[in-house]
């Protein structure tokens, strides 16, 4: 039997119907809106999806539409406008017949003259007809039968997998892609180099990298994804090493974008607020060269802010440019182009010197280190094309290449990036006793201790600091991916398989500020209170002369392929059976550009395993477990790569549960998971030098629970929550906490709408306290913050309008979001608010 599964209801229909009950139109389905959030797939599964989403009833016959694909139907749309787009692709039509209360699909047919005898609608057997209708998740539809991962839908997933849908995205007004993940489950945001990028906390573990359409983007990267270019965002919980290559083990986050669809709009935004808050953003789609075949789509943002906590002057502009052309019925190409330009500075006037007596006076960074420009600014390009080709509704052949180059020009206040053997923590000339002072991560300012006579000797030693920097970075990426199903011994199997190469070339000059104001000058333990006070001044006078400029330049050569091959098993229609493998190697060099010398790192190569199983006992619910491996090679730019000789490693169990309740208006999904995680890799200065401490292992046991309810028409609300128990089990730090790892989350985002017009949203999210370091040192606060809005829709001249109106940390609560090991403390935005007024052509 060829009826999907997850069927709800399956009966034969034999009538007869005149014409005229043929041509008459659902009436509620004209002009009811719905939420949709269907891709192209096979056309028997869409019309299933669709069903499921619009809860009506969709009869057809399966010989008619098992050769079809679907078109996409994303976002709000009228049911019948909804099927429409769904047989786009298809040479049917649908009727609406209301004796049966059910859409009927059929063949595309000439225009039927008056007096032709009634039309008969045999339905001859249950093999060849489908017909399904149940209610379905309504506005935020966060776990899904139409998003396919390795072939399997969501819900039939061994996988714990959120959807931040389009809906949601819209609704939370986000200003980045940070406050579109506020509302998932174990997610807590981090530092991002200086709030430069997107970073978050995924279980308790800090994200690798950031994937964009599936191609993974640099950790280093100098922007922040925009959410108007953002279609929705895809949460895969564990370690993802099957699809994602290296990943960390809290999970992957894989930002989907905006690309062309098969309509006409253009649509304005424009946003103003506290905080200097200025925004434009303008969406364009169109067919292209008036052709059906081919549509284009251009989206121009421009946000500016004066300030947010410590960081002054953000200007972020995206500039976005797609084209999807479907030469064939069987395949598709889309191609791309993206610019980003972002620039920021940072509020260099906090302390690193506290008065002190007649010694010296109070200092900020600013004070002590000189920089050759203001801020920091960043070019990203990004070039993509990605070609699909349907063999039949159920192999499908992806390929995808990407091409991004991005320049970083300034600044970035980390403690990783400046605290290299070389850059600044050199510590040549010093002798066998000294002290560093490190100021702010920008400044190093050594002390030298000798011992003459038996009397101990103080001196200054060079004075460095991080005076200018400059990256630049090319990666590409090429993949070849394979997916269908096929039955065998009466077993249908889901398959995918492909491989992939990824390419990073990372290029970084450092000019470094030396400045010698006492060389080889000593002075006994009474001398050098007296001699610091005076150079003290000369340290820190205002206008100061610029001290010796040295050079440093760097670059990485990284590059990775993999193999993989998954394959779900439908053993029967409660259980299903999953395994897979990737095979990955590694490999990387580093050239000192400075010195002319080149080191060829260790290469990896390594087998990831996964394997999963899913117990439906009835349509509403997915009992499913798993265990998923992922690795982490640990290639780091500067002179301590050659030392690290093993990748981070680590390992996953997970058991959970996805439901539909109260006929489907609630859905949840709940796991429980413990992480291993082995061969991690601490950088410590230890005795002035930087120092691979390899071997610690972290362990991390959790519950994840996510919740989206329609609690009536009017009333959406999603629940999260998190609590996990983090330990570092071996290694310099044994006993502690991990940095950054929160013990509880939990959030709760509303949407009311009152009627047509009018619409209200609130939501809260609560972080726990957790540290700032593996040390334990130093321990970041709880806090809890509350988010509202209101939206009204109307009609201007004709065109559809809306007025938006937010408030972040409407209590304006002081927090923490993350810490950089001493170098920079994050600090909370503070209360934000800001108006938007858009209007869609």
């Amino acid at each position: 039997m060829k009826i999907i599964r997850f069927f709800l209801i399956v009966c034969m229909v034999h009538t007869c119907l005149p014409p005229a009950a043929l041509a008459s139109t659902n009436i509620m389905g004209a002009n009811a809106q719905r939420y949709f959030d269907l891709p192209g797939q096979p056309l028997q599964t869409g019309l299933i999806e669709f069903a499921l989403q619009a809860n009506v009833t969709v009869i057809a016959e399966q010989g008619l539409i098992a050769q079809y694909r679907s078109g996409p139907v994303v976002g709000p749309s009228t049911i019948d406008n909804a099927l429409r787009l769904l047989l786009a692709e298809a040479p049917l039509q649908f009727e609406y017949i209301e004796s049966a209360a059910a859409y009927v699909i059929r063949p595309v047919a000439a225009q039927q003259g008056a007096g032709v005898e009634p039309i008969e609608i045999v339905i001859p057997s249950i093999d060849e007809i489908l017909v399904v209708g149940s209610q379905y998740p309504f506005r935020y539809n966060t776990i899904t039968n139409t998003q396919l991962h390795g072939a399997v839908p969501y819900f039939d997933s061994s996988r714990f997998l959120n959807v931040i849908p389009q809906s949601l995205i819209r609704d939370q007004q986000p200003q980045s892609l940070e406050y579109v993940l506020k509302f998932a489950s174990a997610i807590t945001p981090g530092d991002g180099i200086s709030d430069s990028n997107d970073d978050v906390y995924l279980r308790g573990f800090q994200r690798h990298a950031m994937y964009l359409d599936g191609f993974r983007l640099g950790d280093s990267s100098g922007v922040r994804l925009l959410p108007a270019g953002i279609e929705r965002v895809e949460i895969l919980k564990g370690p993802s090493t099957i699809h994602y290559g290296q990943a960390e083990p809290g999970g992957i986050v894989n930002v989907i974008r905006k690309k062309p669809k098969a309509e006409t709009f253009s649509q304005v935004q424009l946003i103003a607020g506290d905080m200097g808050r200025l925004g434009v953003s303008v969406d364009v789609n169109r067919p292209l060269l008036n052709t059906k075949k081919a549509n284009y789509r251009v989206i121009f943002v421009d946000d500016q802010q004066q300030e947010s906590g410590d960081i002054l002057n953000i200007h972020r502009q995206l500039l976005s440019s797609s084209i999807a052309w479907q030469p064939s019925a069987n395949t598709t190409v889309d191609v791309g182009f993206e610019y980003q330009k972002a620039s920021q500075e940072w509020d260099r006037s906090f302390e690193v010197f506290t008065e002190f007596g007649n010694i010296f006076p109070h200092r900020s960074m600013a004070d002590v280190a000189k920089q050759a420009r203001p801020g920091f600014t960043a070019h990203f390009n990004l070039f993509s094309a990605e070609v699909n080709h349907y063999f039949n509704p159920n192999w499908q052949l992806q390929l995808k290449a990407n091409l991004l180059q991005e320049y970083r020009y300034g600044i970035r206040t980390t403690t990783d990036s400046y605290l290299d053997d070389r850059v600044l923590l050199n510590t040549e000339g010093l002798g066998p006793d000294f002290a560093l002072f490190i100021l702010g991560s920008q400044t190093v300012l050594p002390l030298i201790v000798e011992q003459h006579d038996g009397l101990w000797h103080y001196g200054l030693g060079p004075i460095r600091s991080i005076y200018d920097q400059d990256d630049e970075e090319l990666d590409s990426g090429f993949s070849a991916k394979l997916e269908g199903s096929f039955d065998t011994a009466n077993l249908e199997h889901n398959l995918s398989l492909g491989v992939d190469w990824h390419t990073q070339n990372i290029a970084k000059r450092y000019v470094v500020e030396r400045r010698d104001i006492a060389l080889g000058q000593r002075w006994d333990a009474f001398e050098f209170e007296a001699a610091f006070a005076e150079l003290a001044q000369t340290l820190f006078i205002e206008d100061r002369p610029l001290g010796e400029l040295e050079e440093y330049a760097k670059e990485l050569d990284y590059s990775d392929f993999g193999a993989f091959v998954q394959d779900s098993v439908a053993l029967t229609d409660e259980w299903l059976v999953s395994a897979g493998a990737r095979y990955i190697v590694t490999q990387a060099d580093v050239n000192d550009i400075t010195l002319n010398t080149a080191t060829q790192l260790k290469t990896f190569k390594h087998l990831s395993t996964q394997a999963g199983v899913v117990y439906k006992p009835n349509h509403d619910h997915s009992i499913f477990a798993n265990y998923s491996e992922a690795l982490r090679a640990n290639y780091i730019l500067d002179d301590i790569g050659s030392q690290i000789t093993e990748p981070e490693l680590s390992n996953q169990y997970e058991v959970g549960l996805k439901s539909y309740w109260l006929g489907g208006d609630v859905q949840t999904s709940v796991a429980a998971y413990h992480i291993n995680k082995w061969n991690v890799v601490d950088v410590q200065v230890v005795e002035g030098y930087r120092t691979a401490l390899n071997g610690a292992t972290y362990e991390v046991q959790g519950i994840d629970f996510d919740l989206s309810a329609q609690v009536s028409p009017k009333l959406n609300v999603l629940l999260a929550a998190s609590v996990i128990d983090p330990s570092i089990t071996d290694g310099s730090n044994t006993g502690n906490l991990p940095k950054m790892a929160a013990e509880q989350t939990s959030s709760v985002f509303t949407h009311y709408q009152l009627n047509s017009k009018l619409d209200f949203v609130a939501g809260y999210k609560f972080v726990s306290e957790r540290y700032a370091d593996d040390a334990n040192t130093f321990r970041l606060e709880a806090y809890g913050t509350f988010d509202a809005g209101v939206s009204y829709t109307f009609q201007l001249n004709g065109l559809h309008a809306k007025c938006n109106l937010s408030v972040k940390n409407l209590s304006d609560v002081p927090y923490i979001t993350a810490v950089d090991r001493g170098a920079r403390v994050n600090e909370s935005a503070g209360r934000t608010i800001f108006a938007s007024f858009q209007v869609t052509m």
